[in-house]
């Protein structure tokens, strides 16, 4: 981003995106059996920003969507399944691509599964309900990893090839 056009532009789009990735946390609320879908949409709106803004743009419409939904979406599990799941995987994902090692690839994904079994227990730790309300088992976690994984990283780089080859 070069100029202050390009800045506001910046600024501007992510504010947008930032509000549709709220937007969607509160529709996850309201629609409670489609939760899970909302929060994949909402993780390929930051896939998206990585399209057009860059990463450190997409950094701060993550971190701006995690505060603000904590602060306007009633549903804590909502937020922190965004928070620590959903919203981050397109970053690391981002970050993986980036890395042109077989090693740094297959250990970022190790990683990050990791973080997340961490994260849904402490989640667990600190919010006793977690696992009353929690609608998914460790074996749903299991499946994201396996299916949702794969299928995010291709349409993530399907989405991005066609965002650039359109400039």
């Amino acid at each position: 981003m070069k100029n202050s056009h390009s800045k506001s532009r910046a600024v501007a789009y992510g504010g947008v995106l930032t509000a549709l990735i709220v937007v969607l946390l509160y529709l996850s609320t309201v629609f409670s059996f489609l939760d899970a879908v909302f929060w994949i949409i909402a993780s390929v709106v930051i896939g998206f920003s990585l399209c057009e803004l860059g990463l450190k743009a997409s950094v701060w419409v993550y971190v701006a969507s995690s505060i603000v939904s904590f602060l306007i979406v009633p549903n804590i599990f909502a937020n922190l399944s965004y928070a620590f799941f959903f919203g981050i995987i397109p970053i690391v994902y981002h970050l993986i691509e980036t890395k042109n090692r077989v090693f740094k690839i297959v250990f970022l994904t190790i990683l990050a599964f990791i973080y997340t079994i961490v994260t849904y227990f402490l989640i667990g730790r600190f919010y006793p309900q977690f696992f009353n309300d929690v609608k998914f088992p460790v074996a749903i976690l299991l499946f994201f990893f396996i299916i949702y994984y794969p299928a995010y990283k291709r349409i993530f780089t399907n989405i991005s090839f066609l965002v650039k080859r359109g400039r």
